[in-house]
């Protein structure tokens, strides 16, 4: 009977040394995590601060190019008027024609290269909130797996005070 004794008190010391094992483990396992989590949230947050520093800049670039597309309407009226002056005029208006016509032709490049511009913007922009919809993800699924951990956590305590608290069997 001494022997059951003896091999009941090395079970229940064998069961409360792999608890501590399996509960530093998992301490070192949700310190990892929660490091983890952190960097995510820096990372989610510069995301942001690129996302609106991004929308700023589209905003200005399409606000650049409202104005650019307005003078060339002005421009293009200037340049009608002038076209339908007198004879007498035709000198002063070929010059005057010569110099309109090289500022459309600056507005036109200087369109195209805000059209440009807002393009690779606009992807930049779709990008960085394709990863921060990433990094929101992997979160969320870091928080569950902490989660399980720490259920996990708790049943191995419950399971190791239900052992320690069995009374012996009063017949070994």
């Amino acid at each position: 009977m001494k022997g059951i004794g003896v091999l009941s008190l090395v079970i229940v010391l064998g069961l409360s040394a792999l608890f501590l094992f399996s509960d530093n483990y998992q301490q070192k396992q949700i310190d990892q995590l929660s490091r983890t989590q952190a960097e995510i949230r820096v990372g989610v947050e510069q995301l942001d601060i690129e996302v609106k520093r991004l929308d700023t800049e589209v905003v200005s670039v399409k606000n650049n190019l409202e104005g650019v597309k307005t003078e060339l309407v002005d421009l293009e009226q200037k340049l009608e008027d002038e076209a339908g002056k007198s004879q007498q005029k035709r000198e002063r208006l070929t010059a005057e024609v010569e110099k309109l016509s090289k500022t459309l032709s600056d507005s036109a490049i200087d369109q195209q290269a805000l059209n440009d511009r807002i393009s690779t913007l606009e992807d930049r922009l779709e990008s960085a909130q394709q990863e921060r919809i990433e990094m929101a993800t992997q979160q969320q699924e870091l928080e569950q797996a902490m989660q399980d951990l720490a259920e996990i956590q708790s049943l191995l305590r419950q399971a190791i005070e239900q052992i320690q608290n069995t009374p012996p069997d009063p017949r070994k």
